[in-house]
């Protein structure tokens, strides 16, 4: 129950479980949904196939590696923006930034043609919000992972019929 207390907000160690596990399994939602969305997107770009212009390409696999190096700077390691980790990131998020280009373009053609209008404020705000939402989903999930790998107890996630699904160390 210290340990529920100390580091996981919780007031016992049935609450702390519990609180993981509610987090674990939104992440798995929200992990499933981004998985359909970019089945989704990647039907569409394959249904429509279409050239984008290489500078777009590149402008989005920088501000991508921008991007990386930014979330890095907030977890306290500091990467030199010219080193050539950063350019083989930006080679190997190539393909990211052509389905990012592909898709604005598609979407946008797809809510031109169904009349659907977002203010470019509304968009960046919202888009602003989502990051901000994802980082702090990614930091509780890696705190909570690491929570449960290291605690001093040995635990096990099972399915409702009691198949382990996970152990800690």
């Amino acid at each position: 129950d210290d340990l529920a207390k100390d580091v996981g907000g919780a007031d016992t160690l049935e609450g702390l479980r519990a609180k993981i596990r509610g987090d674990l399994e939104k992440h798995a939602a929200d992990e499933n949904r981004q998985a359909r969305h970019q089945a989704l997107i990647e039907k569409l770009i394959e249904a429509n196939p279409l050239e984008v212009p290489p500078a777009l390409v590149d402008n989005t696999a920088s501000r991508l590696a921008a991007d990386f190096i930014e979330n890095l700077g907030r977890r306290g390691l500091q990467l030199d923006p010219n080193s050539p980790v950063v350019e083989q990131f930006k080679r190997d998020i190539t393909p990211k930034a052509v389905t990012d280009v592909k898709s604005f373009f598609l979407l946008e053609e797809v809510a031109k043609q169904e009349g659907l209008q977002v203010a470019d404020e509304e968009l960046r705000q919202q888009n602003d919000s989502l990051a901000e939402v994802a980082e702090r989903v990614e930091h509780e999930r890696l705190r909570y992972r690491t929570l449960f790998e290291f605690a001093p107890s040995g635990y096990i996630v099972t399915d409702p019929n009691g198949v382990i699904l996970e152990a800690n160390r």
